[in-house]
């Protein structure tokens, strides 16, 4: 399967957050899963809070991290945030308008009145362009896997069925992401009493739109 870079990854965080004139730099990861971004960032911030819907996946992380079981629609934090950020479209999995708008609704009670909400998103032309190459399989350390991948353009769902087979233990699991249209994005920030500060080609500074396979956003308070 393929190796995520998350080291280059959190460079360009980095890059990101460093265009805004921030006063401090508490942090919040919402969706984090095994904290496979933050042990790239926490040493640079070190006021830094992990947060994952599944518990599960926090335990997996080291220790030392500050870690909290949060539903990224109903957050429990009571201290402003300076960034709050998720990464690998973990918003797609987001499935409808309601719950999108109140993860931002719920992030914005939170954020500082200069912070920055930064998140990445799929768009529709990533899923048509990778649909077939996400039906694969194959093995890793001796653990082989099965992918498959199908895409509703009339509902905008992707979903991605995984099969792993451990020493002859299978285990299966199911995704389903919302693929939003681009403009909608900008739609749930102004319902949600944000606005949209940037809205880049991810992993680039150039602008993304309609045709961008992936786009990076960044909003603030009004």
């Amino acid at each position: 399967m393929r190796e995520i870079d998350y080291s280059s990854w959190a460079d360009y965080l980095v890059d990101l957050i460093d265009l805004y004139p921030l006063k401090s730099h508490r942090l919040l990861e919402l969706g984090a899963g095994n904290c496979s971004i933050s042990k790239h960032l926490v040493e640079r911030y070190p006021d830094y809070i992990v947060s994952d819907l599944s518990y599960t996946m926090l335990l997996a992380a080291n220790p030392k991290f500050r870690r909290v079981t949060a539903d990224m629609t109903k957050l429990p934090f009571k201290k402003e945030f300076d960034v709050i950020f998720s990464i690998f479209d973990s918003v797609n999995y987001l499935i409808n308008d309601e719950a999108f708008i109140s993860f931002l609704s719920e992030a914005g009670k939170i954020l500082n009145d200069d912070g920055v909400l930064m998140f990445d998103v799929s768009l529709e032309k990533n899923s048509k362009k990778y649909i077939k190459q996400l039906n694969r399989d194959g093995s890793v350390n001796g653990i082989k896997y099965f992918q498959k991948s199908d895409y509703d353009k009339k509902a905008r769902i992707h979903t991605n069925t995984f099969n792993i087979n451990i020493d002859g233990a299978v285990f299966s699991e199911t995704h389903h992401q919302k693929i939003y249209l681009f403009e909608e994005y900008f739609l749930f920030a102004e319902e949600a009493g944000l606005r949209v500060i940037d809205c880049f080609d991810c992993f680039t500074f150039d602008d993304a739109n309609s045709r961008t396979e992936r786009a990076q956003f960044v909003l603030g308070k009004n």
